[in-house]
């Protein structure tokens, strides 16, 4: 993706990162999303940021599968994964927790990088779509919440990302009707 992509341009065409494809949307339309969103929002101080001490996983414990966590690293030159639901074990096929990105060749990680990085610089929730492959086929699409979360020193070093799969072809979400 390149740096000047939009991040509220409904009708820009969808970036292509290492293979992966993202897409910046405006709000999330699943349930789950609004659910996690509106936890997050009665969290939030004065900065509208949320302390990842204030965060407590057992209250939304039926999203739990579908939730990340990663901590940035240098500043978000690398990012450590460091809570991984049981869906996204399932969805890239292997347990990362506890690894550097930059140690795991399987995780096509630079568009994942790109996000979290944007989500530091715009310090906001943020929200997207993301998807593997070429367009010709049928994919698992994610309406993802991302959420950047602070230290017990007001920094953001950490970002919560909640997936949620949305039906459909990959057509579909380049119009957002999904």
């Amino acid at each position: 993706m390149s740096e000047g992509s939009p991040l509220k341009d409904s009708a820009a065409k969808v970036p292509t990162m290492g293979g992966a494809h993202i897409r910046w949307i405006d709000a999330p339309k699943t349930q789950q999303n609004k659910d996690i969103l509106a936890y997050i929002k009665s969290l939030e101080t004065e900065s509208r940021l949320v302390a990842k001490a204030a965060f407590n996983p057992m209250k939304i414990p039926k999203y739990l599968p579908s939730l990340y966590l990663v901590e940035a690293i240098d500043g978000g030159r690398d990012f450590c994964l460091r809570l991984m639901g049981n869906w996204g074990v399932d969805i890239l096929g292997e347990n990362h927790t506890g690894k550097l990105f930059s140690e795991v060749d399987s995780l096509d990680v630079e568009w994942r990088c790109q996000m979290f990085r944007k989500v530091i610089e715009k310090a906001s929730y943020m929200f997207c779509l993301t998807y593997v492959g070429d367009k010709d086929s049928v994919h698992k699409v994610m309406e993802n919440l991302l959420v950047p979360l602070t230290d017990a020193n007001g920094e953001i070093k950490y970002i919560l990302n909640s997936f949620s799969q949305v039906p459909g072809r990959v057509d579909d979400y380049e119009t957002g009707d999904y």
